[in-house]
């Protein structure tokens, strides 16, 4: 196991890089579930095992992504939340993941990630980023990759893209794969 301490005294590890795989950060896993919240999941069709991402409703950028996301998705695998809505919040507090709008979060059945974390996971499992450049990506600490999505994408999504005055509201044929919309 590689280790490294940067700026600030923050440490990142990783497995070395032959014949090892690459371990992604995860929002604690720790199951803290009103049964309100357990009830607003079933009732919106969550099950255990799910892929969702959950995004900022009102952000441009976002939302281009999530349209990104479902044009490339060609075997229905997610299905997407606001995080300004219930079941965006009941995921977010299910994981113990940040619920603030500028963190993107991937539930992949057990497991959330979150930030750029989350982008590289969605990205793999869309087969957009070869596995050279998977790794490459991967050998760039999480805190650097973090720090670009905080300080830059997160923080100027707004002035860049614009923002909506309300939540995206999906198509007939998109509903399915939202969460957010009651069946």
């Amino acid at each position: 196991m590689s280790a490294f301490v940067l700026a600030g005294g923050v440490r990142w590890t990783r497995p070395g890089l032959v014949g090892k795989r690459f371990q992604l950060a995860t929002c604690a896993n720790t199951a803290r579930m009103s049964e309100v919240s357990e009830t607003v999941l079933s009732e919106r069709g969550y099950k255990a095992g799910d892929r969702v991402i959950l995004f900022d409703g009102v952000c441009n950028m976002c939302n281009a992504g999530v349209n990104m996301v479902m044009s490339l998705d060609k075997k229905d695998q997610f299905k997407f939340a606001s995080l300004q809505g219930d079941v965006g919040q009941a995921l977010a507090k299910k994981f113990n993941c940040p619920n603030d709008l500028s963190t993107m979060i991937y539930v992949d059945g057990s497991k959330a990630y979150e930030r750029s974390d989350a982008v590289l996971r969605i990205g793999q499992r869309l087969n957009l980023i070869g596995i050279p450049a998977w790794l490459l990506l991967l050998t760039v600490p999480k805190p650097m990759r973090d720090w670009f999505y905080i300080n830059v994408m997160a923080k100027y999504r707004y002035d860049l893209f614009g923002k909506r005055s309300s939540c995206r509201l999906p198509t007939e044929s998109e509903r399915a794969k939202f969460l957010d919309i009651p069946a």
